[in-house]
């Protein structure tokens, strides 16, 4: 156990992070091509903003190294990047007259998760004033609660599917 510090192998590394590039990479192109299915792949190409972070640094790093191709590689990601979070970083401009225009309150909700009592998860949805409201996991029991605050009495029209 002499004084030497424990590493790995720099061929160990330069896989890693050929995996790590190869891995974004299909994350980019399901989602270019918009054939991301499971909740794990969604998630995954959803949160690619974060996901192409990584690859800033494999470019720094396979750039010291005089990696060609694997600084391609990462550049192109970092430019996959750039276009996905792109249309983030400009703020639109509304059109004149939106400030006068009439509003619609939109709210989700969960009632499986963290609301063990749908009437008072009703009751609290309720005093948001929902113009319309999406319950993603709702069953007969969170619907009969919903009924009982006198949440759907405010929405006249729904579409309910158990």
């Amino acid at each position: 156990m002499g004084g030497r510090p424990l590493s790995s192998p720099p061929g160990v590394l330069l896989v890693l992070t050929w995996l790590l590039v190869g891995g974004l990479t299909a994350l980019v192109g399901i989602r270019a091509l918009g054939i991301e299915r499971g909740t794990l792949l969604v998630l995954a190409v959803g949160a690619l903003p974060l996901t192409l972070l990584p690859a800033y640094v494999v470019l720094a790093l396979a750039g010291l190294q005089r990696r060609k191709w694997l600084a391609g590689s990462a550049g192109l990601l970092v430019l996959a990047h750039l276009l996905v979070v792109a249309p983030a970083l400009g703020a639109a401009t509304l059109p004149e007259g939106t400030a006068a225009a009439p509003g619609l309150r939109v709210v989700t909700a969960n009632l499986y998760v963290l609301n063990p009592v749908p009437r008072q998860a009703g009751q609290s949805l309720r005093r948001l004033r929902p113009d319309v409201l999406v319950v993603p996991e709702l069953d007969a029991e969170g619907l009969a609660g919903l009924r009982a605050a006198g949440l759907l009495d405010d929405l006249p029209f729904s579409v309910v599917r158990l």
